[in-house]
């Protein structure tokens, strides 16, 4: 990835500067010593290309045995580029660390995020099924009611019929009762006029009303 190179390439910094401070006095004394050397040897170019060229016939200028010291602005100039970009390196470094710690940490929280989403989704999946069961349920027990009522419309229906035929029945009872009556008053009334027609002829006859006819043989 991107960020390996730079972490190990901070990572060589780092023990770069972890070897230097050990020898930080030496190092030291060898570029201040590499400073002062650096400012006795270096000749003064832009002097000597500033000069205009001299006629054959003048006398050569004179020259210096010993060279021109170099500007130490140029040496100042340049450790100050160095401790710029030494604390431009630190701060790219402490930012690179902030965001490495950063990514750590959303890393973790996108692990938690993500197990927390895979505990919702089996909730869910478990509700579903819940649900699922739930409705089967209630559409079992819809059955079941509409059975029953249609269990007791029939039985309702049933009845109804049974009554309607107890009633005929009842009807048909009371109907016979009165043949009944009406039989036995028709049979009472044949039999009382009977009785009387036979007394009538009787006494027509001279026979007496007490005679017991009961006795007599055939």
């Amino acid at each position: 990835m991107a960020t390996d190179w730079l972490s190990q390439y901070n990572s060589h910094l780092d023990i770069r500067d972890q070897r230097e401070s050990i020898h930080r006095r030496y190092i030291d004394a060898y570029t201040a010593l590499a400073d002062r050397t650096a400012s006795r040897t270096l000749p003064l170019i832009t002097k000597t290309q500033a000069q205009p060229p001299t006629s054959s016939r003048s006398s050569p200028a004179p020259t210096s045995s010993s060279p021109a010291p170099s500007d130490p602005s140029d040496l100042s100039a340049l450790r100050h580029q160095l401790t710029t970009s030494n604390t431009a390196r630190t701060s790219l470094t402490t930012q690179l660390t902030a965001l490495q710690s950063a990514h750590s940490t959303l890393s973790t929280t996108l692990s938690a995020l993500q197990s927390q989403h895979a505990t919702l989704q089996r909730r869910a999946r478990d509700l579903e099924t819940r649900v699922r069961d739930r409705d089967h349920e209630l559409r079992e027990k819809s059955k079941l009611v509409l059975s029953v009522q249609d269990e007791m419309v029939a039985l309702e229906l049933a009845l109804n019929v049974a009554e309607e035929k107890t009633r005929v029945a009842e009807e048909r009872v009371r109907e016979m009762e009165g043949e009944v009556r009406r039989v036995k008053d028709e049979n009472e009334g044949l039999v009382a006029r009977w009785v009387a027609r036979v007394g009538v002829e009787a006494r027509e006859a001279g026979i007496d009303e007490g005679t017991d006819f009961r006795g007599r043989g055939g």
